[in-house]
């Protein structure tokens, strides 16, 4: 309606008019081309911002990851130190006991040698003024040269260590010498004796018959020295000390029988066949000798500690502790209880199979060490596992991993694993020793408890299980301890006769009286009872506030139950 001519007004535009004045297609391009690199830019910083939260997220990981294994390389390292520091001092306090008792024994047998020596020779230069001294003064005389004599002999002989192979040999070696060189210079002083003229034949006969008592000591001294083993060449030189003895009697109560005839009245020379007669029952005595032996090496190195630690080294051997801690970890596993059943505790006899359901674990790792006797009621032992089991999952919530001996010894190297058992016994928490009726008549099982109680330095991570039969509790309880009040390392028993020569030798060259070891393992297991008896009065004590709170979950206990499928009885403790 406006005129022809007239201006549009502003707001009167057509909608789809332009708000912006033309824009030619190069600057259209332009345009798009700056829109281009600045969405790439911010695509850029994007992507830049995902890749620097990814690397901050790997890198926290791999921080934690190596933190983690920085600390489980650190815990490593110290069981590997405090390892290696154990079986170092067990080594250095063998040593000790070595250089104490055998060198104090050898000491003290060449003193008594060199004294002997001398009054021989004062003696001879008596007897070639008048070789009939019978008074009572030359009697006593004469007995204590004896006693001497046999003192620096059985001294000598005890100075080897039970394990001990070399210095027998040496012990056998230089009593040969001296036997030889005693007869060539009789052979030489004997014709100085005026023994008158009915008694002139001995000028001829002793130095002979002196010849043929060295000869035959020296022959039986090669024959002790080809023992293969420490035992054999021991038993076999106290064998040819007897021989010795035997031989060397007869010439001496020949000596003795014609001087009393020349002389008129007893000769002193008596006393030598009297000493030799006691020298003779005392070395046929073993038991005699190892308590001798046991008191004089208490009196030369007293330390229980000493002693003990050397008992260690003895199960050890002689490797080097690098050797001893990369095969025992090399060959330390361990087993879920769970993976057990009653038909795998039946008997001892070897299941391969059974090493296949260990795992490897490292040390310290394994929370119990099982310490039981093959000989016990299989069944009554089942439960007792199984209620240990209980207790321990109920208290920790998981199933306990456990070293059993018929699992986790490989039976295709079995010497290896018992040089190991030392540091098997030091990797596990705690020791459960399930005794039963013949428990304290096992020596493998005595071994265990007496190791784990030195290489933890403690008692209170030692439980003790009484393993009884069903009707028959009261009965098998009075059994165990009596067992225990009547127990003596001696009277116990291995399944192979090799195995106890073996272990007897180790704890004799260690406490040398095995009455000392008897003494020492008491005391231990009277501390062990008393850290039990304890826990299980807290363990009383915790039940009952458990009981006693209404917060407590009976699903939860009922849920172990039922994942260990079975119901639970009331714990034995230390009774049956």
């Amino acid at each position: 309606s406006r005129a022809r001519g007239a201006p549009r007004p502003p707001c009167a535009r057509r909608p789809w008019a332009p708000l912006a004045p033309p824009v030619s297609r190069r600057a259209m391009r332009a345009v798009g081309a700056t829109t281009s690199v600045v969405k790439a830019k911010s695509s850029t910083l994007t992507f830049s911002s995902v890749s620097m939260a990814a690397e901050t997220t790997a890198t926290t990981s791999a921080v934690a990851a190596s933190t983690t294994a920085a600390t489980s390389w650190t815990a490593s390292e110290q069981e590997d130190k405090a390892m290696q520091m154990m079986i170092l001092q067990a080594q250095r306090s063998k040593r000790r006991i070595r250089v104490g008792i055998t060198g104090g024994l050898s000491s003290l047998a060449f003193l008594l040698g060199g004294l002997y020596f001398l009054v021989v020779l004062a003696r001879f230069h008596a007897y070639t003024e008048d070789i009939c001294q019978t008074d009572w003064q030359n009697h006593v005389q004469q007995a204590v040269y004896e006693i001497i004599l046999w003192a620096r002999l059985i001294f000598w002989s005890l100075a080897p260590l039970a394990d001990d192979i070399w210095f027998p040999r040496v012990v056998l070696l230089v009593d040969s010498v001296i036997a030889i060189v005693s007869a060539s210079l009789f052979d030489g002083m004997v014709y100085k004796l005026d023994f008158g003229p009915h008694l002139a034949y001995l000028n001829e006969i002793v130095p002979i018959a002196f010849y043929i008592v060295a000869l035959i000591f020296t022959l039986s001294s090669l024959w002790a020295a080809c023992g293969r083993e420490a035992t054999v060449v021991q038993d076999r030189m106290w064998k040819t000390i007897i021989i010795f003895v035997l031989v060397h009697m007869p010439v001496k109560v020949l000596i003795a029988t014609e001087l009393t005839i020349e002389c008129g009245a007893a000769s002193p020379a008596w006393q030598e066949v009297a000493a030799q007669v006691g020298a003779l029952v005392f070395v046929s005595r073993k038991r005699w000798r190892t308590i001798l032996q046991g008191k004089l090496a208490g009196m030369l190195d007293s330390h229980y500690s000493h002693r003990s630690a050397a008992s260690i080294a003895g199960l050890i051997g002689n490797c080097g502790w690098k050797a001893i801690l990369s095969e025992a970890k090399a060959n330390f596993r361990c087993i879920r209880l769970k993976d057990l059943s009653a038909e795998d505790l039946a008997d001892n006899a070897p299941r391969p199979d059974l090493f296949q359901r260990t795992f490897p674990a490292r040390l310290q790792e394994c929370d119990a060490f099982i310490s039981h006797s093959w000989h016990d009621d299989a069944e009554a032992k089942w439960e007792a596992l199984q209620e240990w089991r209980f207790r321990f999952t109920l208290a920790n919530g998981r199933e306990p991993t456990v070293w059993f001996d018929k699992c986790c010894i490989d039976q295709g190297n079995i010497v290896a694993s018992l040089r190991c058992l030392p540091i098997f016994l030091a990797g596990c928490k705690r020791l459960v020793v399930f005794a039963g009726s013949s428990y304290w008549q096992r020596l493998w099982c005595i071994l265990e408890l007496f190791t784990f109680v030195h290489m933890h330095r403690s008692t209170q991570h030692v439980e003790f299980v009484y393993v009884c039969r069903r009707g028959a509790e009261e009965h098998d309880a009075d059994v165990i301890d009596g067992g225990f009040l009547r127990f003596d390392v001696a009277d116990c028993q291995c399944s192979r006769h090799e195995d106890k020569a073996k272990i007897l030798n180790i704890i004799s060259a260690a406490f040398g009286d095995l009455r000392e070891f008897n003494r020492s393992l008491l005391l231990s297991f009277r501390a062990a009872t008393a850290v039990a008896a304890r826990n299980s009065s807290a363990s009383a004590d915790s039940e009952a506030d458990f009981d006693s709170d209404s917060s407590a979950s009976e699903e939860g206990i009922s849920a172990i139950v039922a994942h260990l499928g079975r119901q639970p009885r009331q714990p034995r403790g230390l009774t049956c």
